[in-house]
């Protein structure tokens, strides 16, 4: 028997918060905002600004290219090549 319980999926749900799925089938979302305290952390803080944005940038290319894909026919082989970059 496994007494570890693992991080089986996570999801960054933005402002510090993410959500887990467990090993043991526990779903749960944790806010770590007050945790981050202190100068050690504060390279992390600024990661993790860093890692929002370039989410919510890709994010919004894979939208563009959806709507792209779906409706502008000429462009798919474009589309193709920048989604596998």
């Amino acid at each position: 028997m496994d007494y570890l319980i693992k991080v089986k999926a996570a999801k960054y749900l933005g402002d510090y918060k993410i959500y887990c799925l467990f090993s043991n089938g526990e779903e749960k979302v944790v806010n770590l905002k007050d945790e981050l305290n202190g100068e050690m952390f504060e390279p992390l803080k600024d990661k993790i600004e860093i890692v929002k944005s370039w989410i919510d940038k890709g994010d919004h290319d894979l939208g563009t290219a959806q709507i792209t894909f779906m409706h502008i026919p000429n462009f798919r082989d474009t589309i193709a090549f920048h989604c596998q970059q």
